[in-house]
């Protein structure tokens, strides 16, 4: 597909080779998502904050942010899916500086990450009693505590790539995971940016494989610890999956209670 002619060779997830040859068909509308973590997220955003849902729907989680986005744009063409109008991506907040991110039919959740926010919310001071960082990350936690100032200076907007040029700056900083001068033969006092993401990661495994918490419980914690965002980010949702205005023989079926009901897998 090179206009080179040269082929190019990359590694992409199951669900994205399943869905070009196969597709996933029987559904209106697509949620592509980057992971199992985000689309129990939407799943749950959904069956709580989203009401009058009319089109049927399927949350397919693809793998990374460009795959996810480069799977949509495949399908404007080929429509493996659906029509364009009937997909969109969403990606973590962290993906929303990168050039991938900025098209209407991709959306950025209001966390850098469901795996950060957690990590943050604990460092915090959130959950103590149940959430033991130290003994669950055996790390340098104070490295990483440092780092949540940074994370918290500029909040991830919610909804479209519409960002203000603050909100720009701080992101580029922490994607290009600036922070104090490396010392030689020293770690610096503050976690860079991927080391707080893996952490965070190795957090929520723990935590659900020692069963303190389920996913689903750190899910419902952090959306109402962060209620306002979650519900406003959840608009989204709700205009893509909602009743569209219906033709004048369907308006009256409507109005007598014909059931409506929306399926998902």
């Amino acid at each position: 597909e090179q206009s080179t002619g040269v082929a190019k060779i990359e590694n992409v997830p199951y669900n994205y080779i399943k869905s070009i040859l196969f597709g996933f068909k029987g559904w209106d509308k697509y949620i592509l998502t980057e992971d199992d973590v985000l689309k129990e997220f939407l799943e749950y955003l959904i069956r709580t904050y989203c009401k009058s849902i009319y089109f049927s729907y399927n949350i397919i989680y693809i793998g990374g942010g460009s795959g996810t986005t480069d799977l949509m744009r495949r399908n404007r063409t080929e429509e493996f899916f659906s029509s364009a109008d009937n997909v969109i991506s969403v990606l973590d907040g962290d993906q929303k500086i990168l050039r991938h991110a900025r098209n209407k039919s991709t959306f950025c959740i209001p966390f850098e990450s469901l795996e950060k926010e957690f990590l943050a919310h604990c460092l915090e001071g959130g959950l103590k009693g149940r959430v033991d960082c130290q003994a669950l990350l055996k790390g340098d936690i104070d490295r990483l505590r440092r780092y949540v100032p940074i994370l918290r200076k500029a909040p991830i907007s919610t909804g479209k790539s519409n960002i203000s040029l603050k909100v720009r700056f701080w992101n580029l900083l922490r994607s290009l995971r600036l922070g104090p001068p490396k010392k030689k033969g020293k770690k610096p006092d503050v976690s860079s940016e991927g080391e707080f993401g893996d952490a965070g990661k190795k957090l929520l495994k723990e935590v659900v494989k020692q069963r303190i918490m389920s996913q689903q419980e750190v899910i419902q914690h952090l959306c109402k610890e962060n209620e306002a965002a979650v519900i406003k980010f959840s608009e989204e949702l709700q205009r893509f999956l909602t009743v569209q205005p219906a033709p004048e023989a369907s308006r009256a079926a409507i109005a007598l209670g014909a059931p409506v009901v929306a399926k998902s897998q």
